[in-house]
């Protein structure tokens, strides 16, 4: 956010730093093409402060207040940021969300594995203006480094923001069936509110060049309040709903690296990362008419009201180490040894208020782990303009499922290769290749097979039969930066298939709908690619892209697989001008 902000008549010069890591006794070593700014002030510029003021004011009560206000000096930098409105103005939008809320990687997707923790809550308005009826957000913000010495260095930030988004809609909804009652009309009116806050904190010690060691410490937390008012109507079948989802989730992780290299032909390295998370949604769902028919056995009532409640708790714990063998200047080996130990516990029930009635069916008391012991080979070798870095990583998983009483246990080996290929057809033109065979495991809301009430029309139930889905990922990269002839392009093509993909079911049951996830044979593809181009003649500026989407889905609507394929494009141009600036 700093950079953006930096007064033009304060940079000397800026420095592009190709394949950029801070980490200085694996660079070259790693395959990480990061981009970072050196941004060296001019003198008399090397301690400053300066921001930005922005208010406003309109019909309807309508505000908007910004505020910037930042402080440069060679040991201490001091980012502050406040922004508040009510006029649909995003301070914090979703690409920002996720560049912050990334926290600290895992180590275990650098060797193929993923597992999907469900019910990641953001936190953070998703509405537009254009979307929105009201839209009212916060937001303040810190961020800061600072360097006492050359050996230490101290970064972070906090982030908190809070809204109040109200929304509406009208919809006509035709269901995959062929029962008379397929068509829905459906009025909602729902407000959101939420605030949440994110931090994060690191330390770095650096004593000698061929020694770094970090600590790093991650927090996110949220309070959420989701309230829904509808209208469903069936024709033959009508209802009114009231339905208030709430929630706290909340997560922390902690990570440590340490990386020495003894001598010039050897490197090791080793990490730990730690995490736990917190979630417990509570759906509160009021209608006028007998919920789920033929699928509860509700007394009549006039009015009817279920509460349910969840509780699942996650903990992570991670470690690895790395030995790098230097051959000779364009040969290494990478020898990699890892653990990983994921535990998962998971309580829900169903209660109907004034009411004595008990649903065991829509109880659950599980108890899931997952462990992965891995040992993996990486080799990177440059010849000429070309680089190539095979990798193979075996895997040994096991996982226990514990449901009440009943224990299920598996174990499986697997053998997850990859590939790094890049072309440096000039200094500043190349063309990168990138392969990684993945394996996505379930969690324990997938295997949980007590009911879960997902919406008014909807419930859920898991499958303890579930494999791990195995996932081929293909990338190719094409960069081309002249700063001399003052033109960029650039250009990206990724090409995904799932097999035994886990996909959710849909068996229709009346108007109601009961939803399960299975293990799928048709293959599930994605393909995206972007192309942009940039190009600067004195004082004008010519840019233009365009995006393509495509992708296969399957599923299965009442048993019988449904395939889905969609194909989207997007293009852009724009030309923009400094002519009229003095």
């Amino acid at each position: 956010m700093a950079t953006k902000n930096l007064p033009a008549n304060a940079v000397d010069r800026v420095q592009v730093l190709k394949n950029f890591n801070e980490v200085a006794p694996v660079r070259g070593l790693d395959t990480d093409e990061s981009l970072a700014l050196n941004i060296q002030l001019k003198d008399g510029k090397k301690r400053m402060v300066f921001g930005d003021l922005t208010a406003g004011g309109g019909p309807k009560e309508r505000y908007l207040g910004h505020a910037n206000a930042f402080y440069y000096s060679p040991k201490l930098n001091l980012n502050l940021i406040a922004d508040a409105n009510n006029v649909g103005e995003l301070p914090f939008t979703l690409q920002d969300y996720f560049r912050f809320s990334g926290g600290l990687e895992g180590l275990g997707r650098r060797t193929g594995s993923s597992i999907s923790l469900s019910g990641e809550d953001m936190g953070i308005p998703m509405a537009q203006r254009n979307n929105a009826a009201s839209l009212e957000t916060a937001l303040g913000a810190f961020n800061f480094n600072f360097h006492p010495s050359s050996k230490w260095r101290h970064s972070g930030f906090i982030i908190g923001s809070s809204s109040e988004n109200k929304l509406g809609s009208n919809s006509q909804r035709t269901y995959l069936r062929d029962d008379e009652n397929n068509q829905e009309i459906l009025t909602s009116a729902s407000t959101v509110e939420n605030s949440s806050g994110l931090m994060k904190y690191s330390a770095t010690y650096t004593p000698r060049e061929e020694t770094y060691v970090k600590y790093s410490v991650f927090g996110k937390t949220s309070d959420i309040q989701n309230r829904n008012i509808m209208d469903s109507d069936f024709g033959t079948f009508r209802q009114q709903l009231d339905n208030i989802q709430t929630r706290k989730p909340y997560s922390i992780q902690q990570k440590g690296e340490w990386y020495h290299a003894p001598s010039e032909k050897r490197v090791f390295s080793m990490e730990v990362n730690w995490e736990k998370k917190y979630q417990d949604p509570l759906y509160d769902l009021t209608t006028n008419q007998k919920p789920f028919v033929n699928l509860l056995p509700i007394m009549d009532q006039e009015q009817y009201r279920f509460l349910q409640q969840q509780e699942v708790h996650s903990r992570t714990l991670e470690g690895a180490f790395n030995y790098y063998q230097i051959l000779n200047a364009t040969n290494h080996v990478n020898l990699s040894l890892g653990y990983s130990d994921t535990r998962q516990d998971m309580i829900s029930s169903l209660s109907q208020v004034a009411s004595s009635d008990n649903y065991p069916e829509f109880e659950n008391d599980n108890r899931f782990g997952i462990q992965d012991l891995y040992l993996g080979l990486t080799y990177k070798t440059k010849w000429k303009d070309f680089i190539l870095s095979p990798s193979l990583f075996t895997h040994r998983y096991a996982w226990q499922d514990k449901q009440f009483e009943d224990l299920m246990e598996k174990d499986k080996i697997l053998f997850l290769p990859g590939m790094y290929a890049k072309w440096a057809i000039k200094s500043n033109k190349s063309l990168t290749y990138r392969y990684q065979a993945t394996a996505n495991f379930m969690d324990v809301q997938q295997l949980a097979e007590g009911y879960i009430i997902q919406d008014y029309n909807s419930i859920f139930t898991g499958n303890r039969l579930l494999e791990n889905g195995f996932y081929s990922n293909h990338t190719l990269n094409y960069s081309h930066y002249d700063f001399f002839s003052s033109m960029t392009v650039y250009g990206s093509l990724n090409w995904q298939r799932k097999r035994n993909d886990m996909v959710t079911t849909t068996d229709f049951r009346g108007i109601n709908r009961f939803l399960t996830v299975l293990n799928i044979e048709p293959v599930n593809e994605t393909m995206n690619g972007n192309i942009n181009l940039d190009k600067k003649f004195n004082t004008f500026k010519i840019s233009g892209g365009g995006r393509w989407n495509a992708f296969t889905t399957n599923n299965l609507i009442n048993d019988v697989v449904n395939q889905n394929k969609q194909f989207s494009q997007t293009y852009e141009a724009k030309a923009t001008t400094t002519f009229f600036k003095k």
